[in-house]
């Protein structure tokens, strides 16, 4: 099973994300479900990002954290222009979109010089 998005109001019930999670994970255990994913996580964020507490939320289930990579795939730039100009649509006045590599390619900056890649 996989759990792809989630979110909350701005005040929840105490404890009501987190049973609403347990409960889940029992009733597919119940159902035979052999592996609840609550797919990815970032491995050591800033303390004060809103990651921090997404990463706190999916450690306390008890799971192991398995490192993965992230990439793009660069070969239909026109696919990734035209979804850039949908969400703009979409969206206005959001601003620049970026995902989670351009929110965190700033931290390899070994990998990003010896493969060319840019930050920016």
């Amino acid at each position: 099973m996989y759990y792809m998005f989630g979110a909350s109001n701005d005040r929840p019930s105490p404890g009501a994300l987190n049973y609403l999670q347990w409960r889940a994970i029992l009733d597919f255990k119940e159902q035979g479900v052999k592996c609840h994913s609550l797919v990815g996580c970032r491995i050591n964020v800033d303390r004060d990002s809103k990651y921090h507490d997404i990463q706190t939320f999916k450690k306390s289930f008890g799971g192991e954290l398995v490192e993965g990579y992230m990439f793009k795939n660069t070969e239909r730039s026109w696919m990734y222009s035209l979804f850039t100009a949908a969400r703009r649509l979409r969206h206005p006045g959001k601003g620049k979109y970026s995902d989670i590599i351009d929110q965190e390619i700033h931290k390899w900056t070994d990998l990003n010089q010896s493969t060319g890649i840019s930050a920016g």
